[in-house]
């Protein structure tokens, strides 16, 4: 994927997750005090290419599984036995925000193909 690919890709999630985000504020902002940015943004091209990689699943629990063992260990902030404070706390956009993200970046890929000729 291009640095532009990546960019417009980044740009639609956002336009599709901040809006609804729990940690976005009125005025344009994100509060999250479990990161210091965004986990959409902090590990943005681990989420890419975790979906990327998957192909289309079926179920979303597929994805939640790919994302706790190729993105979650990118962050470091779950504990030996599994779980995860941000994660239980709904501060983890990246999981909170999986379907949403999931559907914006197969919508994405599928236009690409299509503009392609695959």
């Amino acid at each position: 994927m291009t640095p532009e690919e990546k960019a417009e890709l980044r740009s639609r999630i956002e336009e599709a997750v901040c809006p609804i985000c729990v940690n976005y504020t009125l005025d344009g902002r994100c509060v999250n005090s479990a990161f210091d940015d965004c986990p959409i943004n902090l590990f943005f091209d681990g989420l890419v290419e975790m979906i990327v990689e998957s192909g289309h699943m079926p179920w979303i629990d597929d994805y939640y599984r790919a994302l706790q063992k190729k993105v979650c260990p990118l962050c470091g902030k779950r504990k030996a036995d599994g779980r995860c404070k941000p994660r239980e706390d709904g501060d983890c956009s990246a999981y909170t925000y999986l379907p949403t993200i999931v559907k914006v970046v197969e919508e994405f890929l599928k236009e690409k193909q299509a503009r392609e000729g695959k």
